[in-house]
Formats: C-alpha cells, sequence, structure tokens
C-alpha cells in the first residue's frame, strides 16, 4: 500500500502538541512553553518558545532538545505515512516579555547531529544569534577591542610611512609619555624600545581620537570626514564606559557598536585591507548571508489559480526579476578576501545565469511561448536548487 506523504503545512499541529508535551527527561515537571510553529520561505521550520533561563548555555541545551525533538518527528521512520522534510529547522527562545534572546538555524543534515547525541558537531555547523545580556557585554568587549587595534596599527601605518622612525613625533607628549611608563612597566627591559609600535597598546580611545584629530591631513583619506570620525569616536567611548565597567549593555547600544565597528574597521579596509583580513572575511560572509537570503524571499509563492492569470504571473516575474538583477549588481561590489574568490566567483556566474534564464522567461511569457516557458522553467528551478546547496555550504560550512 503506497504512503501518504503529509505537506509540511498539514504537520504543523502535530508537531506543536507534540513539542508542548515533550518532556525531556522523565523527572521533568514541566514541559517547554511553546509559543508557536511556523513554516517560512518555503524551507525553514520556526519553533518559537519562552524560557525562564538566564544562563546562555542553559537555553543553548533547552534549544537543542526542541530541535532534536523537532528534527526527530520528520526523520523517524512511520508505517503508514510519510512526511516531506524541511531543509532547515529554526528555534528562537524569548524571555516573559517576548523579548527574542537567542535564536538557532541548521540544516535538517546538521540537526541530526543532535539526534545522535553529537552535540558539538551541531553547534559547530549550526547558526546562532544569541542576545542575553551575558553575551551582548562579551559581544561588546570584543568589538571595541578589535576596533582599538584596528585604529592602533592605522595610526602606527600612517605616521611610520609618513615620518619613519620619527613617527612617535606627530603624538602629543603626554600621551607618549603616558602610553610609555606603562610599556616599560610591562615589558623586559632587555627589549625595549621608546620607538616600538607597541608603545600604543597602552593607548586608548581618547588617547587615539586625539592622535588622529591632531594629524587630519594624513589621515583624511581613511576617513573622508573628521567630523563623523569625531562623532562616532565620541559614541564608542561611551559605550566603552559601560563595557568597561561590566554594566549591562542594552541591544540599542550593541546595535549602535556593531554600527560603529562596520565604519571603522570597513574605512580601513578599502585603503589598507593587510591590516583588517579578519573583518574582510567577516563582512563578505554577512553581505553574502544577506544577499542570498533577501534573493530567496524574493522567489515567487503563485497558487494554482493565480497560475491562469497571466497578468498576475508576469508581475510576478517582473518584481523577482527586478531582486535578482539587484542582486547581481550588489554582489559585484562587496569586498573579497583573496581566498574566497573562487567561492565568490561561483555565486556570482550563478546569479547571473538565473538573472538571464528569468529574462528570457518573462519574454516567452509575454509572447505566449508556454512551452518554452517550462523547458525555461525547469532549468531555472535546477538553478535554484544549485543556489540552494550554495547557501547550505556558504551558512554550515563557511561561516
Amino acid at each position: 500500500m503506497k504512503k501518504k506523504v503529509m505537506q509540511i503545512h498539514d504537520t504543523l499541529g502535530f508537531l506543536k502538541l507534540g513539542l508542548i508535551s515533550y518532556k525531556p527527561h522523565p523527572n521533568s515537571i514541566q514541559s517547554h512553553k511553546i509559543n508557536s510553529v511556523d513554516y517560512i520561505n518555503h524551507n525553514t521550520i520556526v519553533v518559537t518558545y519562552t524560557t525562564s533561563k538566564l544562563d546562555r548555555l542553559d537555553i543553548r541545551s533547552e534549544m537543542a532538545e526542541l530541535m532534536s525533538f523537532t528534527a526527530s518527528f520528520y526523520l523517524l521512520p512511520d508505517e503508514k505515512s510519510e512526511m516531506e522534510i524541511p531543509k532547515s529547522i529554526s528555534i528562537k527562545a524569548q524571555n516573559a516579555n517576548k523579548d527574542q534572546l537567542m535564536y538557532v538555524v541548521s540544516s535538517i543534515e546538521t540537526a541530526q547531529y543532535i539526534t545522535k547525541g553529537r552535540p558539538i558537531e551541531w553547534i559547530k555547523n549550526s547558526m546562532f544569534e544569541d542576545t542575553t545580556d551575558e553575551f551582548l557585554l562579551q559581544n561588546a568587549k570584543r568589538l571595541i577591542s578589535k576596533i582599538e587595534n584596528a585604529l592602533r596599527e592605522l595610526i602606527y601605518t600612517v605616521l611610520y610611512n609618513a615620518s619613519q622612525k620619527d613617527w612617535i613625533l606627530k603624538i602629543e607628549t603626554n600621551i607618549y609619555k603616558s602610553a610609555l611608563k606603562q610599556y616599560k612597566k610591562n615589558t623586559d627591559i632587555a627589549v625595549q624600545d621608546i620607538k616600538s609600535k607597541d608603545i600604543l597598546s597602552y593607548t586608548y580611545l581618547p588617547n587615539l581620537k586625539k592622535i588622529i584629530e591632531d594629524n587630519g591631513i594624513s589621515f583624511s583619506k581613511h576617513f573622508t570626514s573628521l567630523v563623523e570620525f569625531t562623532n562616532n569616536m565620541t559614541e564608542l567611548n561611551q559605550i566603552r564606559r559601560d563595557e568597561s565597567h561590566n554594566r549591562k549593555i542594552s541591544k540599542e547600544q550593541s546595535e549602535s557598536l556593531q554600527k560603529l565597528y562596520d565604519f571603522f574597521l570597513m574605512n580601513i579596509s578599502k585603503t589598507l585591507p593587510n591590516l583588517v583580513p579578519d573583518y574582510i572575511i567577516e563582512n563578505w560572509h554577512i553581505q553574502l548571508k544577506l544577499i542570498v537570503d533577501n534573493l530567496i524571499e524574493s522567489i515567487p509563492n503563485i497558487n494554482d489559480s493565480d497560475r491562469r492569470n497571466f497578468p498576475i504571473v508576469i508581475i510576478a516575474f517582473i518584481k523577482y526579476q527586478k531582486s535578482v538583477e539587484l542582486a547581481c549588481s550588489k554582489i559585484s561590489k562587496v569586498l573579497v578576501p583573496v581566498n574566497k574568490q573562487h567561492l565568490h566567483s561561483q555565486l556570482s556566474s550563478l546569479l547571473n545565469s538565473i538573472n538571464s534564464v528569468l529574462k528570457s522567461m518573462l519574454e516567452m511569457l509575454k509572447s505566449g511561448l508556454l512551452d518554452d516557458f517550462q523547458n525555461k522553467f525547469t532549468e531555472h528551478k535546477n538553478l535554484l536548487n544549485k543556489l540552494s546547496k550554495f547557501g547550505e555550504t556558504y551558512l554550515f560550512n563557511e561561516a
């Protein structure tokens, strides 16, 4: 007897019921509070729940339990029926105020790791976003440290290129003396050098701001607007005060800090990319993910009744083709790391092929060449499958 195949939309109610009653441990007093179970982008199951936990590891442990249950729900064999299997599973943790604390996205292949008791592989190959208080503070420390180190490298490179060994003369005396004192205190006397760039390790945001402002002409090609640089440094220092005293970093501060981080390191990467290679790779990943995600979301979902309405189909395809064309334009402007040129070229070529096929499909629709359109539609579907595989490789292996 042929098994009945259940579509994902038809399984969501059963999945939610199972999650609500699921108790990961026999002695569990209560199950997880499940808020919603959704299916988005034609490929991803999203489970949203409320947690009472505050510790990041406790929340991650809960998410692993829900991920394991959801993956098993779709992957375990059933004698009577088969289920359409999602490509990805996302678990979102919220607090009682419905503020998102953390979420994870795993491909269905990656989700299988957690069902088999292999949490390290699951964590390594999944994509997490963490907005717990603990993480926001740690992330602020990381970003501020990266900005400070990048500015120190920039200052040394610019001043040394301009004045060679006399570069220290470009630094205000009080700043230099204070940094030199700390440098001598923390450096073995046998290797001390009063002109070492390591002295800059003992300068901090207000000092770095003053050095660059005092040498505005030398830094003008790196920061075209000194006013914008000054304003951003002032805002950055305000966040640093909270970070240095281990105070709570708000989501608004975290978002502002990310923009400041991008401002400083993007400006440096454009003129002196060798100083910030990690940022170039990091930014490349982020930009490509945005491009691919936006493109996938733009794919039209045309139901059976709309397929018979040519004007609706044509309008949907025109909008879709414009989105692909925009993606092709955006990807050509992304700064590419040297060791990612091949992968970037693959994606660029794939997007251009999709754009070309869509243009042909539009012309066929307008001309009423439906048989030719169907053939091109098959070609388009194959290209989308390639794009999907690229996305999985990028999100879960490259990231």
